[in-house]
């Protein structure tokens, strides 16, 4: 429970999607995006796990949160609950408006699945949790 993601992290974990969505062509596999080239603005919860997450932590076998905190725990103040289909953008943006209506400072520690998983299945944990 104290491998919560802060907004800094998941914030730059937005910057890097950004970046890779607009050098490599990426297709959507799942839903309404099956087929459609994945953009900052499409991209969902579920194609931030599979094309950055997973591949990411697998070699390592750990969280995305694992893999990017220097902290010994990072104990989450929010719990975010978000639907897999959402886009990613919209997650971030309410993350950030969130922040912003309550004056918490970018080392605010959220609690979100999608950082938490650290095998092929969203929903299920791996590492410490």
């Amino acid at each position: 429970a104290e491998r919560a993601i802060t907004a800094d992290q998941l914030n730059d974990l937005a910057d890097f999607a950004r970046k890779v969505l607009a050098e490599v062509e990426i297709l959507g596999e799942r839903g309404p995006l099956r087929g459609v080239r994945l953009t900052p603005d499409n991209v969902s919860m579920y194609n931030i796990h599979d094309y950055f997450v997973f591949p990411l932590t697998l070699p390592h076998r750990c969280s995305f949160v694992d893999l990017v905190s220097t902290a010994d725990a990072q104990v989450p103040a929010w719990f975010i609950s978000h639907a897999w289909s959402t886009r990613f953008a919209q997650t971030l943006s309410m993350l950030n408006f969130h922040m912003k209506a309550h004056a918490l400072p970018p080392s605010t520690a959220y609690w979100i699945c999608t950082t938490r998983c650290g095998d092929s299945t969203p929903g299920k944990g791996a590492g410490r949790s």
